[in-house]
Parts: structure tokens; C-alpha cells; sequence
């Protein structure tokens, strides 16, 4: 896996992670601990019996987790404000425990909270009085920032698992006309637009990739998708509609749109979103990697040639 790919994995995941709420972000921290430590054991509330202040650990090393990502969480407030109590709170919980004969020796506890601004004053004051309490024990803030630390040391055969995605190297060798009629029946069929505002001056390629921030992996395939754009331009001009260009155009624009509306500060995940809109959500593993690279060739003919991205100022 290329340095591109595991960067649009990594967006992909902290998104996901940025955007749960309650359970969802506990599952997926459980998802990334399960595929980096093969020993970490995710524990499940038990009835009456709760969780005993543990929602994991790394058996026979004393790590212990808990997690703390709430339903309807502010982010720079609600999340931080709470955790400077429950930290404490969960952990004198978990000794109690331990002092009853349940778990295992304690050596390090891992707070890990819903957050990547940084942390409050007071919940490190928290933690420092809490070390002088408890020296033998090693206290420990994860947040997203931290997860993304340990997902990116995930072996690459595991990424994509975690990520819950999968992004394959595109093959422009050929242009499969086939599936371009897939794709563009696909589309058809499924967007409704008559927004024909089409761009009469398109801007230069690069500028444009680079003015939308979009990565090195998208905008080096779509460059070279591009070179086949002959190819695709002939196989519009006998497909028998004369406005199927235009009609595409809109399309992509409206795919744009709601892009924009669901990763509103993210052009990279616009990006995604507008690509795998290209095909049927239903696409077999083993074929998406055809789907998508004749996908970026159909893009990068309305990259070029109509508002899907700003154009640069």
C-alpha cells in the first residue's frame, strides 16, 4: 500500500471517528485495538453486572481501557468537562474491582475520550493528581489523534478492515467501454439534475487540483485518467443521445453538492463520495477496481469541463 492510499484510509477513519457518537465510537475503537494487539480483550456490559469499570484490556499486560465518547457531545465543552470528573470517577471504580479479586494487576489505565482539540487545563490537573495518588500506576489520555497514531502502525492488510472501506490502485491501461455504459446507466438512472451550467473557460487541470486541496493518490489518478479522455469523448458522440454529455454534467455537479453538504471541510472525502456514487453501492470487491478507474476517467472529463470543485480564484 502506497503512501496515498493509507493517507485516504486515514482521513476516511478519523471522519468516521469524528462523526460517532456513544456506542458507535466505542465499536470502533474496539475494531482498531482488536486488529493492532492481539491481545486486547473488549469487554460488554453484563446485565446488572455492568462492565466492572473496564471496556477493555491487553491481557497480561495490566492495559486497561476505558471509553468515553457520549451521545450529543460539544466537542470543545460537554466531552472535556465530564471526562475531568469520570476519569477519577471510572478509575477508583476499576481498583475497587481489582481489590475484590476480579481483572488482573492494573499498570497502565488509558482514558480515552471523543476529542482532537487538545485537552483542558483541568483535566490534566486532574491527572497529575491523580499520578501523586496512584504512582505505581501509569495514567494515560488517548484521544482521536492518539487512535489515528495507533491505526496508522496497522499492518497494511488490516487498514482497510478497520478503515471499513477499500480504495484499489486504479489500472488505466485500457478504457473498458463496457463498464463506462455501466457507469453511465448507473448515473442515469439514478441522479436527477438539470442544472446545465456548464463552465465555458475550464481552468488548468493542476490549479484546480491543487486549489481543492485534493491529494496527491486522487489528483495523480486523475491526471492520468484524463490522457484517455479522447477515448471516452468518441465513445459519447455514437452513444446515440446527443445531450448525454450535458445530462452527465449535471449529474456531477448535483453529486458535488451533496458531497459538499455531507464532508462539508473535507475535499478528499468529496471526492470519495463522488466516486463510489459512480457505481452500484451492491459492486462486487473483486470489480471495483475496474469501476473506479473508468470512473476517474468520466470525472476527470467534468473535473475539467464543469463545476464538480471550485475553480481557482
Amino acid at each position: 500500500m502506497d503512501y496515498g492510499q493509507k493517507y485516504i484510509y486515514q482521513i476516511f477513519f478519523k471522519n468516521e471517528l469524528v462523526q460517532s457518537t456513544g456506542d458507535h465510537f466505542q465499536q470502533l475503537f474496539n475494531r482498531l485495538m482488536i486488529n493492532s494487539n492481539s491481545n486486547f480483550q473488549k469487554i460488554e456490559v453484563q446485565g446488572a453486572i455492568g462492565d466492572r469499570k473496564c471496556d477493555g484490556y491487553i491481557k497480561g499486560e495490566g492495559i486497561f481501557y476505558q471509553v468515553y465518547g457520549p451521545k450529543g457531545y460539544n466537542l470543545s465543552d460537554t466531552t472535556q468537562k465530564s471526562a475531568i470528573n469520570k476519569f477519577e470517577e471510572d478509575l477508583t471504580g476499576l481498583l475497587k474491582h481489582i481489590e475484590s479479586g476480579y481483572w488482573e494487576e492494573l499498570k497502565e489505565y488509558v482514558f480515552v475520550i471523543k476529542s482532537h482539540r487538545g485537552y483542558f487545563p483541568d483535566l490534566i490537573e486532574k491527572v497529575k493528581d491523580l499520578e501523586s495518588k496512584f504512582p505505581e500506576i501509569k495514567l494515560t489520555i488517548y484521544d482521536i489523534d492518539s487512535l489515528m497514531s495507533v491505526f496508522s502502525q496497522l499492518a497494511d492488510s488490516k487498514i482497510s478492515m478497520v478503515a471499513n472501506t477499500f480504495i484499489p490502485n486504479p489500472d488505466f491501461d485500457s478504457v473498458n467501454y463496457k463498464i463506462i455504459g455501466d457507469i453511465i446507466k448507473h448515473l442515469t438512472v439514478n441522479g436527477h439534475s438539470d442544472n446545465l451550467d456548464i463552465t465555458k473557460d475550464p481552468p488548468n487541470f493542476s490549479a484546480k487540483i491543487n486549489f481543492n486541496g485534493i491529494c496527491n493518490f486522487y489528483g495523480s489518478n486523475l491526471n492520468i485518467a484524463s490522457y484517455s479522455l479522447p477515448q471516452l469523448d468518441d465513445y459519447l458522440s455514437s452513444y446515440g443521445d446527443t445531450e448525454i454529455s450535458d445530462y452527465l454534467c449535471s449529474i456531477f455537479k448535483e453529486l458535488y453538492e451533496s458531497a459538499k453538504i455531507i464532508y462539508p471541510t473535507d475535499s478528499n472525502l468529496q471526492f470519495k463520495h463522488i466516486l463510489e456514487n459512480c457505481r452500484s453501492s451492491n459492486t462486487h470487491k473483486d470489480e471495483i477496481k475496474v469501476y473506479e478507474s473508468n470512473s476517474y476517467i468520466i470525472m476527470a472529463k467534468y473535473f475539467e469541463t464543469c463545476d464538480i470543485f471550485e475553480e481557482p480564484k
